[in-house]
């Protein structure tokens, strides 16, 4: 593994790691492409579940919604910013291309997990909307 790239992380060399454990595991002093370093057990680098350090996945997670306001995602087109923090998720009033508006995560609209708002989503599945007389 000495020399490889797994993820951000270049792997430089084996690292001794004292353990009072039944099951021992090898380490690796891998160094991020911003240039830290951290030893990273050997089967968090083969199964992904070490990419990056700490700094860099943080950079990566955090999304600047105001640079959201007035783009397009899916059916969404987001309107504003709302001021509503659940669990430190952050808003946007978003409007769906029917009309229909909704107050979504911001982080449902980057990774892709809401397209359009549940009528469409029913209409599209070519499910039938039954309304209540």
């Amino acid at each position: 593994m000495i020399g490889e790239k797994k993820g951000k992380w270049l792997v430089l060399e084996e690292v001794k790691v004292i353990q009072n454990r039944a099951s021992v595991f090898k380490h690796f002093l891998c160094e991020c492409e911003c240039k830290k370093q951290k030893i990273v057990r050997a089967d968090m680098l083969r199964n992904g579940r070490s990419s990056q350090c700490e700094d860099c996945r943080k950079k990566e997670r955090y999304i600047d919604i105001e640079s959201y306001v007035g783009k397009q995602f899916g059916e969404w087109i987001v309107i504003k910013t709302v001021d509503k923090n659940i669990k430190k998720y952050r808003s946007l009033l978003c409007q769906c291309s029917c009309g229909f508006e909704q107050i979504i995560f911001a982080s449902r609209l980057k990774l892709g997990k809401t397209k359009s708002c549940h009528p469409c989503n029913v209409t599209k599945r070519g499910d039938q909307i039954i309304s209540a007389i």
